[in-house]
């Protein structure tokens, strides 16, 4: 599972993506965060602020103050200790004033300070998890294997990081199970062992990465969905909901929507939306995920096992001499 800034951004939204992963307690996945918010942007304006400010004065960068202000008060709303991410804030700052004293701000440190963004979030929400007794693990892929090409702000990743990655993770499940929580966008340069960046779309790569070295099935990135969406529409995400979908005949598509409504009523299934495609084959239904059973054995017992296809058959034989077929599949996701 990914999760990007948007959805890591406060305390709040922290414990919507907890809820997630402790919904679905026989899954043990890889999370891989992006930094809260806009913390990468405000690293790297502190960071070229840094190099004209002057040493005596970069402790005063005002996205410096920002920075800290947000991971204290999310860590404080989740009943954390400060302590988790405290020397990372130190030694940012000391990062800043050896900015403003070289007036310099090189690829090579650029990337070393934007990696504060993603360490911190991944050791705020491991410590979230394990205190409401999921037992997470915080790593900095840097740590566990992402070997990349030296070439700061837009590295590639190395072949070689696949078996490393997969030996360190796979080790470490077999000795402490615990699911991993992996900082996105960073890696490790081959020759100079420094902290790299992946570039933009870094932490989908570093998702990806992980789930093809440990050959996972399915890798989430709801995400990067949901702030694409959100530059041109207000998204509200729902979880544990179930699509229904109904596929029937074109020419029967308003009595087998009729049909689904009165079968669906009569057994108190709330459908929250419906869609139907322009084709008018598909008709897909949006119920709770507890609803979702009871849905489809009452549609499937409607149209397959109580003369429904009999009806419509008769009735197309009086109105236009030949029967139309309304035979239909029922599927739930």
């Amino acid at each position: 599972m990914k999760f990007g800034g948007s959805s890591v951004a406060s305390a709040e939204r922290m414990r919507e993506v907890a809820d997630l992963i402790l919904s679905f307690p026989e899954e043990t996945p890889v999370v891989v965060l992006s930094a809260m918010g806009k913390t990468t942007n405000n690293l790297l304006l502190a960071g070229e602020k840094a190099v004209s400010c002057g040493a005596p004065k970069a402790s005063e960068i005002p996205e410096l103050a920002v920075i800290k202000e947000l991971h204290v008060r999310t860590i404080d709303e989740l009943g954390l200790d400060r302590s988790i991410v405290s020397g990372l804030l130190e030694e940012l700052e000391q990062l800043l004033k050896g900015v403003a004293m070289m007036k310099e701000l090189t690829p090579r440190t650029r990337d070393y300070l934007v990696s504060f963004g993603e360490c911190m979030s991944t050791r705020i929400f491991a410590a979230y998890l394990n205190k409401l007794g999921k037992k997470a693990r915080q790593y900095d892929a840097f740590d566990i294997g992402f070997i990349t090409t030296d070439d700061f702000t837009n590295a590639d990743i190395l072949e070689a990081t696949y078996p490393a990655v997969a030996k360190r993770l796979q080790g470490d499940w077999i000795d402490d199970p615990a699911i991993p929580i992996v900082t996105g966008f960073l890696g490790k340069g081959w020759k100079s062992c420094a902290v790299t960046t992946l570039g933009r779309g870094g932490s989908d790569l570093t998702a990806t990465t992980i789930g093809k070295a440990l050959g996972l099935r399915e890798i989430q990135e709801l995400d990067h969905v949901v702030e694409e969406l959100e530059k041109i529409a207000v998204v509200h995400l729902l979880q544990h909901r179930s699509i229904i979908s109904l596929i029937g005949n074109v020419q029967r598509s308003s009595l087998i929507l009729e049909k689904a409504f009165n079968v669906l009523r009569r057994n108190g299934v709330n459908v929250q939306m419906i869609s139907q495609g322009a084709s008018k084959v598909n008709i897909s239904l949006v119920v709770h995920d507890s609803e979702a059973k009871q849905c489809i054995q009452a549609l499937h017992s409607a149209f397959f096992e109580n003369g429904f296809l009999s009806e419509v058959e008769e009735e197309d034989l009086q109105h236009n001499g030949s029967p139309v077929s309304p035979n239909g599949v029922i599927y739930g996701n």
